[in-house]
């Protein structure tokens, strides 16, 4: 695999805190290849997540940190159901600016 999630491979779960009145959780990505590869991810509850960088770019050897929020309204017993999907590919040479991928 060329994208890590949690430095063990892709992580089963988001573990959330809480953070004042807000539950919070991180996920750390980890590109372990020579190329650079674009991620998106996806949730099966949009409206109770938000999830900030939702896509990006990460070059070779890189890692970045993605934050995931539970939206004001929605108590975290109903999230126990909910799942996230982190879909990459890698990305040729010349391309890598947003209006590229789009």
């Amino acid at each position: 695999r060329s994208l890590l999630a949690d430095g063990e491979g892709f992580s089963e779960s988001v573990l959330f805190s809480q953070d004042g009145t807000e539950l919070t959780g991180t996920v750390n990505l980890l590109n372990t290849s020579d190329r650079t590869i674009t991620y998106k991810i996806k949730t099966t509850s949009p409206d109770k997540f938000r999830v900030r960088p939702s896509s990006g770019v990460l070059h070779p050897n890189n890692s970045t940190t993605i934050s995931v929020l539970l939206q004001p309204g929605h108590s975290f017993g109903s999230i126990l159901r909910d799942k996230f999907l982190v879909m990459s590919f890698t990305l040729e040479d010349n391309l890598t600016s947003p209006t590229e991928l789009a």
